[in-house]
């Protein structure tokens, strides 16, 4: 169960966003709305906020690649604990959706033009819902202000919703589920250090 747990939180860290103008973007990695920011570099660093857990996770975008055509982003997580390293693949559509490369197929991830309480199929059997807008949310990293909630459950199974909060330039900020709740402590996104 640990590791199905495990697997989902790698799985729901990669998702981290850009800024929060509603401008046409320059360039796809400029897309989503802000919440999930893509350039090689930029990493994040994730704790436990559940007292006698020791969860920690490293984030980071490591390179690119092209699949049919598309330029994905490479997210490696690496959990600082075990040594365990997964790599997915994402990208972003200029609209604000952004799309996951798993298991030879390409799937929506998020799409964080929607409104509260709007859902979309997602990956892996998941749907997605944007459960918040405009919300506050303080962790160690620092407080942010306008920030988006997106739920995700696997109806098919037990104990794998996944509640996820994006704060606008800095991407996802916490990732809650059964029994964890990691917030993120650190991170160097396009070039600003948090906190």
């Amino acid at each position: 169960m640990r590791r199905v747990i495990l697997s989902s939180a790698l799985a729901i860290l990669a998702m981290i966003e850009f800024s929060c103008e509603h401008n046409t973007p320059n360039s796809p990695e400029e897309a989503g709305l802000g919440y999930f920011p893509m350039k090689v570099g930029n990493h994040w660093i994730y704790e436990s906020a559940i007292p006698q857990s020791d969860w920690a996770f490293e984030l980071k975008i490591v390179g690119t690649t092209h699949i049919s055509g598309k330029k994905y982003f490479i997210f490696e997580k690496r959990n600082l604990d075990s040594g365990f390293v997964d790599s997915t693949l994402y990208r972003a559509d200029e609209d604000g959706k952004i799309h996951i490369y798993k298991e030879g197929q390409e799937r929506l991830y998020i799409d964080f033009a929607l409104a509260a309480g709007e859902s979309w199929p997602s990956y892996l059997g998941y749907t997605g819902e944007i459960s918040q807008k405009n919300g506050s949310r303080e962790v160690p990293a620092g407080a942010f202000e306008n920030c988006v909630g997106v739920f995700f459950d696997a109806p098919d199974s037990v104990d794998e919703e996944l509640n996820n909060i994006y704060a606008p330039g800095v991407g996802l900020i916490e990732t809650s589920g059964f029994r964890f709740v990691l917030q993120l402590k650190s991170a160097v996104v396009n070039g600003v250090e948090f906190p």
